[in-house]
């Protein structure tokens, strides 16, 4: 096994450590919306299916904006109940900013560091504020099932998610856990 694929392995545990951990610990503010309810999970994987197939064909600068505001939005989310949401509204700002300027000034270490952070503060939240919502293991069987399929078919059968994460690498709020860019075209 490979030093790259050993540390990926080591960030995947550390990420459901700190899910583990953070849920046991914090308790993220509930959006005002209600229960999770079956056409919620129905909207996520509709959601997920069709957003790769756009990312594909819009600008780059659109796809790292959408991504910006999401990371942007869920970092602050899941770090208010650890820092207190004053120094959330600050700090995840920063973070954001320091993924766009490692990215700006060609720092690509920095840039793969600081974007697997992000990454994995949002692993950390989404997985809490679910389990904190009251998810029920139904809709989590059913949205692992849809995606399962999808991922089959998008990964196995097609070359979709190759074509969408060939066009991410080296970019910021890249959804992809990494350790190593590898050789990325410009």
């Amino acid at each position: 096994m490979t030093p790259n694929v050993l540390a990926l392995y080591a960030l995947v545990a550390l990420t459901v450590a700190l899910a583990v951990g953070y849920l046991g610990r914090y308790v993220i503010a509930r959006p005002p919306v209600g229960w999770m309810v079956g056409t919620d999970i129905a909207v996520m994987v509709t959601a997920l299916v069709v957003m790769p197939f756009a990312y594909l064909h819009v600008p780059v600068g659109v796809v790292v904006s959408i991504f910006g505001l999401v990371v942007l939005t869920l970092t602050q989310l899941t770090l208010a109940p650890v820092l207190g949401g004053r120094w959330a509204m600050i700090t995840a700002p920063a973070l954001c900013a320091a993924d766009v300027a490692a990215y700006a000034a060609g720092w690509p270490v920095a840039l793969l560091v600081i974007n697997d952070a992000l990454l994995i503060l949002l692993v950390v939240g989404v997985v809490n504020l679910w389990a904190q919502a009251a998810v029920t293991p139904a809709q989590v069987a059913a949205l692992a099932a849809a995606l399962t399929v999808y991922d089959t078919l998008a990964t196995g059968l097609s070359s979709l998610m190759v074509d969408f994460v060939q066009r991410m690498p080296g970019l910021p709020f890249s959804p992809v856990l990494a350790t190593s860019y590898g050789r990325t075209r410009r």
